[in-house]
Formats: structure tokens, sequence, C-alpha cells
């Protein structure tokens, strides 16, 4: 059907498919947002297989409005395909070099959260943590404090620092200041990774020796 219909109307069918992927980033995002990447990976690995695309054709729709293309590219990353997802963000922050998701996938993918098996954290290049924590902070500072990307964008860079055992004692002194002003943590979801700072600090520490 989809071939047929594009050769009535071309790009039609990637159109379709984009839309079709779409409904998936949200769900993705919040297993994300919880750091449940087992559960954000299978969701976006499904997608992908039932529903094909054009990774070209992405880019060029990215570059006129980010928004699908976007999401596309999380649902790649959460998968394990992250050059695909490099690739695409990429391009869409060419265009578009402000643009807020696109620049905390990126920090994502940089700072270790997603490595090529989109399941476990590794410990990132210190070029490359750098980098990620300059888009983060880019997001934050342009972020309403206490919102959802202000929160994902402040829990990604802490976590980067701890993976990195940098600064320990100012994050444990920031922690307990943020614990006092947002005494929900950020959310159920944000909650989750905001508790498990902690006992990540004490381990990079023991590591430190």
């Amino acid at each position: 059907m989809l071939v047929e219909l594009d050769a009535l109307s071309p790009g039609a069918s990637a159109a379709i498919n984009a839309r079709i992927l779409a409904d998936f980033v949200d769900p993705v995002l919040e297993a994300l947002d919880r750091d449940d990447r087992d559960a954000a990976g299978q969701l976006a690995g499904r997608a992908l297989a039932a529903t094909p695309f054009d990774l070209e054709g992405a880019i060029a729709s990215g570059r006129r409005d980010p928004k699908n293309a976007n999401g596309i590219a999380w649902l790649l990353a959460a998968s394990g395909r992250r050059a695909e997802a490099m690739r695409l963000v990429d391009s869409i922050l060419e265009a578009h070099p402000g643009a807020t998701e696109s620049l905390h996938l990126r920090a994502v993918m940089l700072g270790g959260r997603l490595d090529s098996t989109g399941r476990s954290r590794i410990t990132p290049e210190v070029g490359d943590a750098g980098a990620a924590i300059k888009d983060l902070r880019r997001i934050t500072n342009g972020s309403s404090r206490g919102s959802s990307w202000w929160w994902r964008a402040t829990l990604e860079e802490l976590e980067i620092l701890v993976a990195l055992g940098r600064d320990l004692d100012r994050i444990s002194t920031r922690l307990q200041r943020l614990e006092r002003e947002f005494p929900d943590r950020g959310g159920p979801d944000f909650e989750r990774r905001f508790r498990a700072l902690g006992p990540a600090i004490e381990e990079a520490r023991r590591r430190a020796g």
C-alpha cells in the first residue's frame, strides 16, 4: 500500500512512517527519564523493526523541521544504533543549533548513558564528557528551573561527573540543596535517578581509594 502511495505522491510513505514512529517516542523518553534502558531499548527496537524509515530522508526532513527527526534519533539511540542517531542529531543541530531535544540527546550519547548496545552507561572520554556537559548547561541555562528539561539536563550532568569521579563532595552538597528546594526530587521518574546518585558517589569514592 505504501509503495503504491509513493507512486502517487513521492515521500508520502516516509511521512506516514515518521508519524507512526512518533507514537513510540514519548514512552521511550519516559523510560529513559527513569533510566530504564532495557525497556527503552526493547520498545525502540520493536518500533524500528516494524516501521521502516529512510535515514537520508529523516536527515533532510530534520533540517526543515526537527520534531519528527528528533524522535527517530531517540529511537535509534535507545535501540543501540548510535552512529545513525549521532549523524541525524548532528544534521539537525547544523540547521537548528539551539534545538533543546537534539542537544540533550547528543549529550546523553557523548556522556555514555547510551553506548553502542543502548543498555548501559560507559565512562566517557574526558573530551566527550566536556562536550556533553557544555550542551547540558546550555539546556539548564535556557530552561525554567524545575522543568522537565531542566531536570533531564541537571541529572545527566551530575551522572556524568560521578562516572568520571569528579567533584564528588561538591555533587553531594548540590544534591542536598536540590532536595531542600525540590522535596519531590522532580517527580517519580527523576526521583529514581536522584536517589541512585548517592550510592553511585560512594562507589566512585571506593574506586578512587
